[in-house]
């Protein structure tokens, strides 16, 4: 007995009958310790892909939404397997050892009204980065976020913040967790994610005690498959379609090292054979559920192997 909404952006979402939706539990009520959650298609989110991203975040403690899968039944009615994100409320940052506070996004209703007139008008307006300049800093859960006094004043810190860094009235070490971001991107180039990057997808936590914001990896997508987005330059070489306010950390050359540093590391044999080792039982696991909805699936292991090959001689 659930609050239940479609949920997505755009209409893929609702293709067939494997429509996407936001699941809020009651008031004093959980579901493996979420209270709200999405439900989607494995489809959507590139399968495996994306939950190896998500497990490779863990393994280097930058914060991200828990990923699972789950076969859903609504009413009795079998809509076969689905993949299970958390949403952006305080058990994310708390299950992962960090204390509460505010998670931050920049707003998109100025982006929709301009995809509504351009379609309506048949036109081309400003681009996503001027769009992003004029967008409002918000919290998720803000109505929680402004009746707790602590919360709401670590917002407004949170929330200077990231204006000032977007304005460039800050440098980026100022305001970030520089050490994360980076691990973040080297994570990103090692499964070739960078769907996140853009502006609106962004997600940032506050960290009270540190002062800093950090990144919260989530909607890699790697968008055409491993295979197409080996394609693309990776972050350290200049790509990966960074935004403009999260680009000044490269410009320091002492962050960019760090991210080499990184790569390095993270597409090393002997560290991705351990991070196999550890989480293989569990991939097989649902690559052979995934495959009793959709025939033929597997995980190619060989092909992410293979990007990282080509990451860390381009490092």
């Amino acid at each position: 007995d659930v609050k239940l909404r479609l949920k997505g952006d755009w209409v893929d979402h609702l293709r067939g009958n494997k429509w996407s939706f936001r699941v809020s539990l009651k008031t004093g009520q959980a579901w493996e310790g979420l209270t709200t959650f999405s439900l989607q298609t494995p489809q959507a989110r590139d399968f495996l892909n994306e939950f190896v991203f998500h497990k490779l975040l863990e393994k280097v403690d930058v914060l991200t939404t828990s990923y699972t899968f789950v076969w859903l039944k609504i009413n009795q009615i079998s809509y076969g397997i689905y993949a299970l994100e958390e949403h952006f409320e305080k058990q994310l940052v708390e299950s992962r050892k960090r204390r509460e506070g505010p998670i931050l996004k920049f707003s998109e209703d100025a982006l929709w009204k301009m995809r509504q007139r351009e379609f309506l008008d048949k036109c081309r307006f400003i681009d996503n980065d001027i769009t992003m300049n004029a967008a409002d800093i918000e919290a998720f859960g803000m109505s929680k976020v402004q009746k707790s006094p602590v919360l709401n004043r670590e917002f407004r810190i949170a929330q200077n913040l990231m204006a000032q860094l977007r304005d460039r009235k800050k440098e980026a070490g100022e305001v970030l967790d520089v050490d994360r971001v980076m691990r973040y991107f080297a994570i990103s180039d090692l499964c070739r994610t960078y769907h996140n990057f853009i502006w609106h997808n962004q997600r940032w936590y506050y960290n009270p005690i540190t002062q800093k914001l950090e990144p919260i990896g989530y909607d890699g997508d790697t968008g055409g498959g491993m295979k197409y987005k080996m394609k693309m330059k990776t972050i350290a070489e200049g790509g990966g379609s960074l935004p403009p306010m999260v680009w000044r950390l490269l410009i320091n050359d002492r962050n960019f090292q760090q991210n080499v540093n990184c790569l390095k590391e993270y597409t090393s044999e002997g560290w991705l054979n351990a991070f196999f080792e550890e989480n293989e039982p569990e991939i097989r696991h649902w690559e052979r559920l995934i495959a009793k909805e959709f025939p033929g699936y597997t995980y190619d292991k060989a092909e992410f192997l293979e990007n990282a090959s080509l990451v860390r001689k381009r490092a």
